[in-house]
């Protein structure tokens, strides 16, 4: 879906909830930047426009880049160990390691694309490192990192 239409929907979403009278919105996310971008600006023109209070977090945020590698052992998060890690503990079922291919993706540094585009993996870093330890660890460290920053927001 374009970003300008994840815009629009999202901004609609947030509209009717507002017009419920709900004055206080908590949105918790975990997903990628260009999804990140344009839900904080619809966030920040609804509490304008409505003269409400929305709480946005983004639970990567609330990680360090550190903290992360020492969890997990892998810098990235897309479809890598730390997603993996919190699937397996939170939805076991979904996860198909036999499906991952190889490590990493190549990055899109050249500035074009040919299309069609068939990309082969949807994952960056390594899935392969991932275990339940790890989900349930990262779990409740995302989980007490984002009730603090709803305790302190209230």
């Amino acid at each position: 879906m374009p970003l300008d239409l994840c815009y629009k929907v999202f901004y609609s979403i947030l509209e009717k909830i507002c017009r419920l009278k709900f004055k206080r919105i908590i949105i918790i996310s975990a997903h990628g930047p260009g999804f990140h971008q344009f839900v904080k600006e619809a966030c920040k023109e609804i509490a304008r426009k409505f003269e409400v209070k929305i709480l946005y977090v983004h639970v990567w945020e609330l990680i360090t880049k550190e903290e992360l590698v020492e969890l997990t052992q892998d810098k990235f998060i897309h479809g890598a160990c730390a997603e993996t890690s919190l699937i397996l503990y939170l939805r076991p079922e979904l996860v198909k390691l036999e499906r991952v291919k190889e490590e990493g993706l190549k990055e899109i540094l050249k500035g074009y694309r040919v299309y069609p585009y068939k990309r082969e993996k949807y994952y960056k870093g390594n899935p392969r490192l991932a275990s339940k330890e790890i989900g349930e660890k990262l779990f409740k460290l995302l989980v007490k990192r984002t009730l603090e920053v709803i305790e302190s927001s209230l």
